[in-house]
């Protein structure tokens, strides 16, 4: 049954998946269930799933989920924002190389958004910083309300300059880990950063990700994910 802002917090441990998508096989659902040997709970949140009652840069919904991860048994909160506004791909042929593709809207040099001729950030980037916004202000409420939740956010790696993932093609490309909000919040919550090809976890695709994590995750992390890399033929 979806979660909705009335309803009650569930009675034993719990995590809050923020724009998880709906159930698959070997989802993070699927994990926390088997790595707790089907102690805690799940919570999903995501449009799919529950509408706009799941809606988070909605105020009502917002405040409920931030009350939700301030509760005692909320042991973690794990983002997994829309990746789309920071894609690589607008970088590449087809992106700003080209005039019928996607342009980038967040770069090195405007890491918090492309801005127009008048000085104003874009409305792509402008929408895709709410969502960071609000997602954020639930990752907040579990850090800072019981005291020992933790925090996992997943965004594809940066390509830019400087990254270890740098390509020629991607050298402006910047992710939502490296805007100013976010930054702000991994110094807030002390996160560290962990990389990994999650097509050696079961991926379709390579999927190069980074993610963000509290640092009592940052071993396991680098254990399970951190020293995996492709071995496969993507082309």
């Amino acid at each position: 049954v979806p979660w909705v802002s009335t309803a009650p917090p569930p009675s034993k441990p719990f995590f809050i998946g923020i724009c998880d998508g709906e159930p698959r096989p070997g989802d993070t659902a699927s994990w926390v269930d088997m790595l707790s040997a089907h102690a805690n709970v799940y919570v999903r949140i995501d449009l799919e799933v529950g509408a706009q009652e799941h809606n988070i840069k909605l105020p009502a919904v917002n405040a409920a989920l931030c009350t939700l991860a301030d509760h005692a048994l909320c042991r973690g909160v794990f983002l997994q924002l829309e990746c789309g506004p920071w894609s690589a791909s607008k970088f590449k042929v087809g992106g700003d190389t080209a005039t019928n593709g996607p342009k980038p809207i967040f770069t090195l040099d405007c890491p918090d958004g492309i801005v127009d001729a008048h000085g104003v950030v874009v409305p792509a980037a402008t929408d895709a910083l709410e969502l960071l916004s609000a997602g954020l202000r639930i990752a907040r409420a579990c850090v800072r309300g019981n005291g020992k939740g933790w925090v996992i956010s997943e965004t594809p790696v940066g390509q830019g300059v400087g990254s270890a993932h740098h390509t020629r093609e991607c050298a402006a490309h910047s992710n939502m880990h490296n805007t100013s909000q976010f930054r702000t919040f991994a110094r807030e919550a002390g996160l560290v950063f962990v990389s990994t090809d999650q097509c050696e976890s079961n991926a379709l695709t390579r999927k190069s990700t980074e993610f963000a994590v509290s640092r009592v995750l940052h071993g396991p992390f680098q254990r399970r994910l951190g020293v995996r890399r492709c071995s496969h033929d993507h082309s």
